[in-house]
């Protein structure tokens, strides 16, 4: 699989039929649709409805019902081959975007319909304005437990401190006793006896 001008490259593609042929490639575009175009002076016969019955092989309807993406069988010489991008546009121009559900996974799905076992999870989208960053390797200890490292280690210092000067901390000389002393009894005194 390759990337051309925004359009998804797949070559070698197998169509099912009476006689099961392979496309010379299969092109997607998330605002096009697909391009099923073959070689000069080849010609692959019913390749848009064979490509229809492929993708009810695969039960593309029981995600997408019955939208099926805006597909266009082409035949190319090698001069327009080599410029891949712009005759796509061209073709495809006047025509209506896929309407599909989920954006353009549809292209994942008729991708892996085309060419089964094909490793789609890294392939970016074409269509993806913002692509995240591949992990940078080494960098795995970074979040243990969903945290940086750099948080991390002075937030356990810190509470390792608290809890052991909670543990630790002197009793105030000042603070109440938590233990009354025992009252002592009054002393007694001997009444006054009267002079005599």
């Amino acid at each position: 699989m390759e990337f051309l001008g925004g359009w998804r490259v797949l070559r070698g593609c197998a169509l099912p039929g009476p006689s099961p042929c392979a496309l010379a490639l299969v092109a997607l575009h998330p605002r096009h649709g697909v391009a099923l175009v073959d070689p000069l002076p080849q010609l692959t016969p019913d390749a848009e409805l064979r490509l229809q019955q492929r993708l009810r092989q695969a039960r593309f309807g029981a995600v997408y019902g019955e939208t099926w993406p805006p597909a266009l069988h082409l035949a190319l010489h090698d001069g327009e081959l080599a410029r891949l991008p712009e005759v796509l546009a061209e073709a495809f121009r006047g025509r209506p975007a896929p309407e599909m559900p989920g954006g353009d996974a549809w292209m994942d799905t008729v991708a892996r319909a085309l060419m089964p076992g094909l490793p789609l999870a890294s392939a970016p989208s074409p269509s993806a304005g913002r692509m995240r960053p591949k992990a940078r390797p080494g960098r795995r200890w970074a979040r243990p437990f969903g945290l940086r490292w750099r948080w991390t280690l002075p937030l356990a210092v810190l509470l390792l401190g608290l809890a052991g000067g909670w543990v630790l901390w002197p009793a105030s000389p000042r603070a109440p006793a938590l233990v009354a002393a025992p009252r002592r009894p009054p002393p007694v005194v001997a009444p006054a006896r009267p002079p005599d």
